[in-house]
């Protein structure tokens, strides 16, 4: 499944790589949700994009919600989330498949991905008790040979590929998509996962190149990942009580990863009743079904953003508070005369301070 909204160039250069990479003895089913898209994308996918079934909706669901409606018009076993800002390699699919197949005890399964120059961009991330997540690694990624052929248990996979089983998306009744409009979703369904007895995993030798960055505002996408990492820690405060207290260094890193090895290692399966995907009652009819679907996604952009607005407000409230007792204070400095005293007092600094060196170095002074 690909949702996307606009770069018609982005979205045809992902699905081509995918026709081109396929596994030829593999049924593959090509879903691509037009989420609010811009209407040149649909012209794109017409006339350069065969065999793919297109969904669209024309109010923007948020990723969960375009990924949660591909979801339902998908047959197979087995569920491919897949960014359309990436571009998969030789050899992706089979191995996602084969950590599921060769690792019963994983639910879902991630490729390593990649910046565009070959370099490793995710392979996994650490979730820390707090909800903060950050990569594997203290300092600088490592080669991605590093990571060997075998897949490893992590906390979570990002979503730019990740491979589910449908019984496990299933039940986590699909993606969250109160998680609006992105942000924490591919840590939620890790979540999720594990809470039906089953682990994430990292298949290294499934790679995928990731073009990263962001179209909104780098303040909104901050104000967007904080609202969702509280959300996060409220619905699965429990189960992060297992993480490791957020910390910096190599040090705290490995005791991190060596809590999800024995939380992976202490897992069992279970089997729990599927949640439906759709909260609206299955006896509506389709196009009620759609605008309700729609509806719910209007309300839950007036939240973020009236939300986002009281954030910024608060913001200028406090800049404009921290300007004032600048002010203040610069008015108390120059009514006792600091100013002045500074101006007498700075060249004689200067001087202390070129004596102190001159002393240092074996230079005259006064005791000698």
């Amino acid at each position: 499944m690909v949702v996307a909204t606009k770069r018609p160039s982005r979205l045809v250069r992902c699905l081509t790589a995918v026709a081109r990479e396929a596994p030829s003895g593999t049924p593959l089913e090509i879903i691509v949700v037009l989420n609010a898209a811009e209407p040149t994308l649909r012209e794109a996918l017409d006339r350069e994009i065969v065999g793919a079934r297109v969904v669209a909706t024309e109010v923007s669901l948020g990723f969960a919600g375009g990924a949660n409606l591909g979801a339902r018009q998908a047959h197979g076993e087995l569920l491919h989330l897949l960014h359309d800002d990436t571009e998969v390699c030789a050899g992706w699919l089979e191995s996602l498949i084969d950590a599921l197949n060769n690792c019963p005890e994983a639910g879902a399964a991630g490729s390593l991905i990649l910046n565009e120059d070959g370099t490793v961009q995710s392979a996994g991330a650490v979730l820390w008790r707090n909800g903060v997540t950050t990569p594997p690694w203290a300092e600088s990624p490592p080669d991605a040979a590093f990571f060997g052929i075998d897949p490893f248990p992590v906390d979570y996979c990002a979503s730019a590929s990740l491979l589910i089983r449908r019984e496990l998306w299933d039940a986590a009744g699909g993606l969250d998509e109160e998680l609006y409009p992105a942000y924490y979703i591919d840590v939620d369904l890790a979540l999720a996962v594990r809470s039906q007895g089953r682990a994430v995993v990292c298949a290294p030798q499934s790679r995928v190149l990731h073009e990263q960055g962001g179209s909104s505002p780098i303040g909104f996408r901050q104000f967007l990942s904080e609202r969702n990492r509280a959300r996060i820690v409220v619905k699965w405060a429990e189960d992060l009580e297992r993480q490791e207290p957020f910390e910096l260094g190599a040090k705290a890193l490995e005791r991190a990863k060596r809590v999800t090895l024995q939380t992976a290692a202490s897992l069992r399966p279970l089997r729990a009743a599927a949640r439906p995907l759709s909260e609206s009652p299955a006896a509506v009819p389709a196009q009620e079904e759609r605008l309700l679907v729609e509806r719910r996604a209007l309300l839950r952009d007036l939240s973020v953003k009236d939300a986002y607005i009281v954030e910024l407000k608060a913001q200028h409230q406090a800049a404009l508070e921290n300007r004032a007792q600048f002010a203040r204070a610069l008015e108390a400095i120059e009514a006792g005369g600091w100013w002045r005293l500074r101006g007498r007092l700075l060249p004689l600094l200067v001087l202390a301070g070129r004596l102190h060196r001159l002393s240092r170095r074996g230079g005259t002074s006064r005791t000698e």
